[in-house]
């Protein structure tokens, strides 16, 4: 049979011919759309393996009509096909049409429904006592070829998003391949090859090209799903929110809520589980398990006109004059290990001894030049006014006479006491500048002192007090023979977050 020339298609002419006269000169009425032939095959359908010479490819060329079958076409159970009445099976393009409609799917190929023949209008025709099947005229063949699916065209900043989305490592894999379905769609590839790459039925791949010629990206994503009715409305939300967002009461020994805590509190009023309870409570991003530390800053009249004041001269540094940032590091444990630490290996982490020896403790009091990075340190007993001056005047003997001595301290009380601002009247050279109450951060010697206890204290090893005190100057020694200056950028201005 041909299908692509206005010549008959003659079945098998050696069944008994019929005794009626030959209707020579007839006229063909219908029309072959196309020749479907496929062999069959082992096909996996709802959960077991069938096999099935049902699905069909279009083909060109001649091809030989016999009682049971098109040659290259093979049923492997006539009895769900229709058994031999229909082993050759026809189907009318109105019907396609229909499906069309009742699906909303405009990708249908032909042989989709396991037809061997594809027509339109009447199918046989008796001539010579011998069935015919008439092509259509080669001039209205493109009128009834295969259904054209609508063409998509991407702008160029839907196909970078696609792509975006194929590329990404965190893209989910259904959201992947429909981005692949509109990506191949807009480069033309049929439907059937777009479900073959991307592991899809064609149905899908339709139904996602229809999506996105509605609505865009927007059509891409999933429909909400109807799902069963909630288990608890809006006001039992709101009271799981609420209950795990109070303070527990104080005369309470229990002070921290717990998930099972939660739900035996609310199980008379709303009635949820534990790991219920945890999924509503993490879909609004509640922990009531977890907490922070904080401190509120006071209300201080002068604390934006100080953190100016303090950033200013970290900014700008002064004509003739030298800034300190000053303070005190107390209460440093001189701590020995009662064994050996064992350092890592491969796959193992450095092992440190729990317990330990403790030979009490050294407090350091420091001053870092802002403006070089040096840092001149030494080690207090006690940490007062009189140590405080004493560590002034050292400070003062260290910097030449002939430039003025900017210092940033805290609030403590050895740097606010009356001794001590009658010793700064009396040395005008030193010019005082007092951070913000609880704004310690703004002290630049806080650097230095968390870069000691990462590097010395924290995993150090002392086996005496005097052991802690020779390492923490060796060490400060050995830092100032590199040292940097901090890259301050901050400007005391008010951040968004602050306002």
């Amino acid at each position: 049979m041909t299908t692509g020339a206005p010549a008959a298609a003659i079945a098998d002419e050696s069944q008994p011919k019929s005794r009626e006269p030959t209707q020579s000169g007839a006229q063909p009425v219908g029309r072959l759309l196309s020749v479907n032939v496929g062999l069959p095959k082992d096909v996996s359908w709802q959960g077991r393996t069938v096999f099935t010479g049902v699905f069909k490819d279009p083909v060109a060329g001649s091809r030989r009509v016999g009682r049971l079958n098109v040659d290259g076409d093979g049923q492997g159970d006539l009895a769900g096909h229709g058994g031999e009445q229909r082993a050759v099976f026809v189907y009318q393009i109105g019907s396609y049409r229909y499906w069309e409609r009742e699906l909303g799917r405009d990708d249908f190929e032909f042989g989709q429904f396991g037809e061997n023949f594809t027509v339109e209008g009447l199918v046989l025709h008796l001539i010579n006592h011998t069935r015919v099947v008439w092509p259509p005229e080669p001039e209205r063949r493109e009128d009834l070829m295969a259904f054209k699916a609508e063409p998509i065209v991407l702008d160029e900043e839907t196909r970078a998003e696609l792509e975006r989305r194929v590329r990404a490592a965190t893209t989910s894999q259904r959201d992947l391949r429909r981005a692949m379905i509109i990506l191949l769609a807009a480069d033309a590839m049929p439907s059937r090859q777009i479900a073959e790459r991307v592991g899809m039925h064609q149905s899908h791949v339709a139904m996602w090209r229809q999506r996105f010629l509605a609505n865009g990206l927007e059509g891409l994503a999933d429909l909400p799903r109807p799902g069963a009715p909630p288990l608890y409305d809006h006001d039992d939300i709101l009271k799981m929110a609420a209950l795990a967002t109070m303070t527990r009461d104080p005369d309470e020994p229990e002070a921290t809520w717990t998930y099972q805590a939660l739900a035996d509190e609310l199980r008379d009023e709303v009635g949820v589980s534990r790991s219920q309870l945890w999924r509503i409570l993490d879909d609004m991003d509640i922990k009531p398990h977890r907490f922070k530390g904080w401190i509120n800053r006071r209300d201080d009249p002068e604390f934006w006109e100080r953190v100016q004041d303090v950033c200013g001269l970290y900014l700008n540094r002064p004509e003739n004059a030298v800034v300190f940032s000053v303070d005190e590091k107390t209460g440093i444990q001189a701590k020995e290990r009662r064994q050996l630490t064992r350092p890592a290996a491969p796959g193992r982490a450095c092992r440190e001894e729990f317990e330990y020896v403790r030979h009490g403790t050294a407090s350091l009091m420091a001053a870092l030049e802002v403006h070089s990075g040096e840092v001149f340190a030494t080690d207090i007993v006690r940490n007062n006014s009189v140590t405080f001056i004493d560590f002034c005047e050292q400070v003062d003997a260290k910097v030449a006479p002939s430039l003025d001595i900017h210092v940033i301290l805290d609030n403590g009380s050895s740097h606010v006491s009356k001794l001590t601002r009658s010793w700064f009247d009396a040395h005008p050279r030193f010019h005082v500048h007092y951070t913000p109450v609880h704004a310690s951060w703004v002290n630049q010697i806080e650097l230095v002192f968390s870069i000691v206890t990462r590097r010395v204290l924290r995993r150090g090893n002392f086996a005496s007090r005097a052991d802690l005190v020779s390492k923490l100057m060796r060490y400060i020694d050995r830092y100032n023979e590199t040292a940097q200056p901090f890259a301050w950028t901050y400007s005391g201005q008010p951040l968004k977050v602050a306002v």
